[in-house]
């Protein structure tokens, strides 16, 4: 048994390692071949530190012996967050291991956007003397994947947001696309429907 336990308990350091966040590159088999909306707002980085993941977890792996019938036999992994388990069922008895992993990295960043936010920030009111449009601030925490692009202070950037998932990611697109893709004013909370157009309005479809 105790053999057993510590091969399972070495076999949950990969699954632990590998439970970070999912990105939105991480999919549902329930999504795949169904069309999503994808919306792009444009901005500049502004600010860029480091920050964790506080899941509030205590570090360790532990075991918990429960009896079990019908009898059977077998070992079974999972994984979630940053929570890994095994089962091992031999005979009468199931093994439970669980791991959980510390905090994990992340960044958070601060993106100038372009068009500001719906609703409007109240504390950023146009200039009354000179009428200058103030600019909405907003942060993303974000994991980083090893293949990211590296994005520094004051490049451009934009914030793909796919339902209520927002990501800051280079801009890779060409002048002529993101006159067409930008969007804005940005919903926040990403729940919060967009504004009305005013031709809708007028047409009282709104």
């Amino acid at each position: 048994m105790r053999f057993a336990l510590r091969t399972i308990a070495l076999a949950l350091l990969p699954v632990l390692a590998g439970c970070y966040p999912p990105a939105q590159s991480g999919y549902s088999p329930t999504v795949v071949e169904q069309p999503q909306p994808v919306h792009f707002f444009y901005g500049t980085l502004i600010d860029k530190r480091p920050a964790t993941l506080e899941y509030g977890y205590e570090t360790g792996i532990g075991a918990t012996v429960v009896p079990r019938f019908p009898w059977s036999a077998g070992i079974h992994f999972a994984g979630s967050g940053p929570v890994g388990a095994a089962r091992l069922s031999a005979g009468p008895v199931d093994v439970l291991v669980e791991g959980s992993a510390p905090n994990l990295p992340a960044i958070e960043y601060t993106v100038l956007l372009d068009k500001g936010t719906y609703p409007p920030d109240p504390y950023l009111r146009p200039d009354p003397y000179f009428g200058l449009e103030r600019k909405t601030p907003i942060i993303v925490v974000q994991n980083e994947l090893p293949t990211d692009h590296q994005l520094q202070v004051n490049e451009r950037v934009v914030v793909r947001v796919v339902g209520r998932s927002g990501r800051v990611m280079a801009n890779r697109f060409s002048p002529g696309l993101e006159q067409l893709i930008a969007a804005g004013p940005m919903p926040i909370p990403l729940a919060v429907p967009a504004p009305c157009d005013p031709v809708e309005i007028a047409a009282g479809a709104c």
